[in-house]
């Protein structure tokens, strides 16, 4: 699957497009941002294996009920044929799925068609150290008085997109900070 898929670049079955994803994807900040995202998420969860290890856990959980479920309702109507037995079918999704995913998102290419090479632009991973500046803008103290409107700005020096998931910011709001970790 494409990562722009739903845009008009890469619509979706009978030509629909999500025009939010578009915008988006048209706006060379907004994407750098989305592509950006989408290596973090590839190197936290497909680099990792966190998907192999969830479905390890999720099939000791359900090893037992599957033989009952497909006993109770049969094939899958929408896969018709024989039923691979579930372990088999757990380790297919795996390698044929999660793991040429990861190839997929990291090698900066994605293939359109036959031979053609669709440049994406997935960035390599994010530095480690990659730092943020607080803005000149802060507001500590506003004016209505009311807390949950203090805010500030931040500054990305970087000359490449940086993923701020999951930072925190600690402490009060002051003018005194400068950086963002």
């Amino acid at each position: 699957m494409h990562p722009f898929l739903g845009s008009q670049t890469w619509p979706l079955h009978a030509g629909k497009i999500n025009m939010f994803q578009d915008a988006i994807i048209t706006t060379p900040r907004t994407r750098e941002m989305l592509l950006r995202r989408v290596r973090t998420l590839a190197d936290e969860y497909l680099a990792s294996g966190y998907f192999h290890r969830r479905m390890d856990e999720l099939v000791q959980l359900l090893k037992d009920e599957v033989p009952l479920d497909r006993k109770k309702w049969g094939n899958n109507a929408h896969f018709p044929g024989t039923l691979p037995p579930f372990d088999q079918e757990v380790e297919r999704i795996k390698t044929s799925y999660l793991d040429r995913r990861l190839a997929y998102l990291t090698d900066y290419q994605v293939t359109r068609g036959v031979g053609k090479r669709d440049f994406v632009g997935i960035p390599p991973a994010q530095p480690e150290q990659s730092q943020i500046q607080f803005g000149e803008t802060v507001v500590f103290d506003p004016e209505s008085g009311n807390q949950a409107e203090e805010y500030f700005t931040l500054v990305n020096p970087q000359p490449y997109a940086v993923d701020v998931s999951g930072w925190q910011i600690r402490g009060a709001t002051s003018p005194r900070s400068n950086r963002a970790r």
